[in-house]
């Protein structure tokens, strides 16, 4: 995940990581009374590989976030998604990486 004392060696690179702490600062804003969760997108390959690799690159996320920002695991969740289109105005394909979803109540 890029820093000491992160579990099993795992590495994100610099520039995802720069953005998950972006994105994270401006999340955080938000009252911390519900859950977060981390959703993975992947569009290459068969389903269940796609479904494989969502799951991989959002366990990653939430395993960083989770140790970059000191959240409670039980209210850090996961979903793979999948494959989802590309919204309109692109020129097709599949969606790739992951999402942020804040859940608060006010």
């Amino acid at each position: 995940l890029g820093g000491p004392g992160l579990p099993g060696g795992i590495q994100l690179p610099r520039q995802i990581r720069l953005d998950l702490d972006e994105a994270m600062t401006e999340i955080l804003q938000f009252p911390r009374n519900g859950a977060l969760m981390v959703e993975g997108f992947a569009g290459e390959g068969s389903p269940s590989i796609q479904f494989l690799e969502a799951r991989r690159r959002s366990v990653l996320v939430q395993t960083y976030i989770i140790y970059r920002f000191h959240l409670r695991p039980a209210y850090v969740g996961i979903v793979a998604m999948g494959a989802v289109p590309k919204g309109s105005g692109s020129n097709g394909g599949f969606e790739e990486g992951v999402g942020l979803v804040s859940f608060f109540k006010k």
